[in-house]
């Protein structure tokens, strides 16, 4: 409105692998880290290998209320939240470097600018030349905007939301075939800690609802949420 160029530029196109890639990844982290916890924990025999094949074979192996039924699946899936936390939001799950190059680039005034695209298959890996010499302003869109990984935010901002505010966003976008599944809400969770983790680095803090927040409110806020 003020005739000042801006860009929107969406760090989800800088992730290792491609969203599919990295739900398998993800799983497969979680499930290596929960087989390693049960041995640790010395709940791990053929008897239990055998219903935790099972478990996962129908993606249950993620889900608490099965705790219930199976004791020991607390020892796997504490485990298995713990080295997946390990992995979410860090340099292995994401290419930080790479963005943060696309940030220099930018502040060192280059007007043109080669941006990754990252789309569902294989082959959807491009790059895009996008003429800057026009933009003041870049605005990076990205869960992982405000988690210190790399350099080049001026002004962190955190766009606030809750864990059950986040699932609903995901069913209505359909982004993954998985989004309502107790393995994502558990994803959902642990980047929220990371999330909350960080919240106080923001400069601004704005709520769903588009009001600023300081981070006492945020904290009040994630709090009534959950």
């Amino acid at each position: 409105e003020l005739g000042i160029g801006a860009y929107t530029l969406s760090g989800d196109n800088y992730p290792w692998r491609i969203p599919v890639q990295n739900d398998a990844e993800r799983m497969r982290i979680f499930r290596m880290g929960g087989v390693e916890g049960m041995l640790a924990q010395g709940v791990y025999n053929p008897e239990n290998a055998a219903i935790l094949k099972e478990l996962q074979l129908a993606d249950l192996d993620s889900e608490p209320k099965k705790r219930e039924e199976y004791p020991w699946l607390a020892a796997y899936q504490s485990a298995g939240r713990e080295a997946l936390s390990g992995y979410l939001g860090t340099e292995l799950e994401q290419n930080y470097a790479k963005l943060e190059s696309v940030l220099a680039q930018f502040k060192a005034g280059q007007e043109k600018i080669w941006l990754r695209r990252l789309g569902n298959e294989d082959t959807d890996l491009w790059y895009d030349e996008k003429d800057f010499s026009q933009i003041s302003v870049l605005v990076l869109e990205w869960t992982h905007g405000i988690s210190g990984k790399f350099a080049g935010v001026d002004v962190p901002i955190l766009l606030s939301s809750t864990p059950a505010e986040t699932r609903e966003y995901r069913l209505a976008r359909g982004r993954n075939a998985n989004a309502d599944t107790a393995f994502i809400t558990m994803v959902i969770e642990l980047e929220q800690a990371k999330l909350e983790a960080r919240a106080q680095s923001a400069k601004i803090i704005v709520s769903k609802s588009c009001e600023l927040l300081t981070y006492d409110q945020y904290k009040q806020q994630m709090a009534a949420g959950r």
